[in-house]
């Protein structure tokens, strides 16, 4: 490379550092994401919102995203609507469910200009016992039946919510069940807006091992959208944060088999606490876009599977 050549990937990379928000000690992580000979598999813009109807099984393989987890054959049970293992106080709502009552709740899924808001707001004490006794709505996406796929890259473009108790995220399960193996691309904690967590959680030697990194931003987090990215191959798994490496380790030999994507924005948990007098509300999780890319040569995405109740995926902490 000439040296006019280096001076301007050095100000790229600077570049990158900076929208990051990254400092530039962590320069000599700065490796850039190889976008090369990528082949898209799986692309929403979110023009439009394309879920399933929980209450029509027919389209439950038809669409592009389910607003439930999937870990019980009726999408209107507790453990489809939280994940009441992490302690977590919201439930996810959608367009049907459950029955407002005086306007509320608001839709939990709505666009505006191109991006997706998953919205979450306090419930009266009146309406809670509709939830399950959650203090919270919120708002989730799962590509579970729909799209799944062994290696690849797997990016979205989000703008996080600042507050006590707001714990959006962006994470990957074993589209055959079970969990771990899980790939967390990104989680947040609401009152941290100077750092994020990329997570892999695996059982290859028998137990629970998670390998993590608490990533540090020099700016507020919070105030842009920035696009989070795993990069997994055979051999290893590499995250990136705007197209700069922030952790990279060898997969784990539990994490060979298709995946599928999930984000949400939970409400309170064991790791966030509860939100306090100062978090905003609503908050909103807003998704500018989700994709999904496979190398050549590398295995194609998974034609969805019928739609069957698992174990419940119980998030990875």
């Amino acid at each position: 490379m000439t040296g006019r050549g280096a001076v301007l990937r050095a100000v790229v990379s600077a570049v990158a550092l900076a929208m990051a928000g990254l400092s530039m000690a962590q320069a000599s992580e700065a490796r850039p994401l190889d976008r090369r000979n990528l082949v898209l598999t799986f692309s929403d813009e979110f023009d439009t919102l394309n879920v399933a109807d929980p209450r029509d099984r027919g389209t439950w393989t038809a669409g592009r995203w389910k607003t439930w987890y999937d870990n019980s054959s009726d999408p209107f049970n507790l453990h489809t609507r939280t994940l009441p293992g992490n302690g977590e106080n919201q439930a996810y709502t959608d367009a049907v469910w459950p029955e407002r009552v005086g306007g509320f709740p608001a839709p939990g899924h709505t666009i505006r200009q191109g991006v997706l808001r998953l919205r979450a707001d306090r419930a009266p004490p009146s309406f809670r016992e509709r939830i399950f006794g959650r203090a919270y709505t919120s708002a989730m996406i799962s590509t579970w039946g729909m799209f799944a796929q062994r290696y690849g890259v797997f990016e979205a473009r989000m703008k996080l919510p600042k507050g006590q108790g707001l714990w959006p995220a962006f994470w990957m399960l074993n589209a055959e069940g079970g969990n771990p193996p899980e790939i967390d691309v990104m989680e947040f904690l609401g009152h941290q807006p100077h750092s994020t967590w990329v997570v892999t959680h695996s059982r290859e030697k028998g137990r629970h091992v998670t390998r993590h990194r608490e990533v540090p931003h020099a700016i507020d987090i919070t105030k842009d959208f920035h696009v989070f990215a795993v990069d997994w191959r055979p051999t290893t798994l590499t995250y990136y944060i705007d197209d700069v490496q922030v952790m990279q380790i060898p997969t784990p030999r539990d994490l060979h088999s298709p995946m599928y994507m999930i984000l949400n924005l939970a409400v309170g948990g064991r790791w966030p606490g509860q939100p306090d007098a100062q978090t905003v509300f609503p908050a909103y999780l807003e998704v500018d876009y989700v994709r999904a890319w496979r190398r050549p040569g590398h295995d194609a995405p998974r034609p969805a599977a019928p739609a069957k109740a698992r174990s419940a995926p119980k998030k990875a902490q």
